[in-house]
């Protein structure tokens, strides 16, 4: 029985994780997509698109995780956290967008969940392929 409890346990952590990884993947494509289109949106409008990506960020924030994942909602509050400041006071949004996108990739790769579903399969079975 108290394995059947760990194994449950474990399988909740690694769920939790892989919800965590999704939505960071959510927020990285989210910033990408702003950065490629910021040389074409007018400074109010890339403002409001930041400021709409730091709210995603907060509802994600708020969300019910365990303790574990403390230092990784830490990293995601610290780039909302200057996101909006820089959508307020107006400063260069392209670079820290810039800058997120890399800190979010190195975060989602810390934990080690894919993102998507196209990530690779080790058990994959082609024996149906033509």
């Amino acid at each position: 029985m108290h394995k059947a409890k760990q194994r449950f346990s474990h399988f909740m952590i690694n769920e939790n994780r892989a919800y965590l990884s999704q939505k960071i993947g959510d927020i990285t494509t989210a910033t990408e997509s702003l950065h490629d289109d910021a040389s074409h949106l007018s400074p109010r409008k890339l403002s409001d698109l930041s400021k709409g990506i730091v709210d995603q960020i907060r509802k994600i924030i708020k969300s019910s995780w365990p303790d574990t994942e403390g230092p990784t909602l830490k990293l995601l509050q610290k780039f909302a956290g200057a996101l909006a400041k820089t959508a307020d006071e107006g400063g260069d949004l392209k670079e820290l967008l810039g800058t997120g996108i890399q800190e979010l990739q190195k975060l989602t790769n810390k934990l080690k969940m894919p993102i998507n579903d196209l990530a690779s399969n080790a058990e994959y079975d082609d024996s149906n392929e033509d």
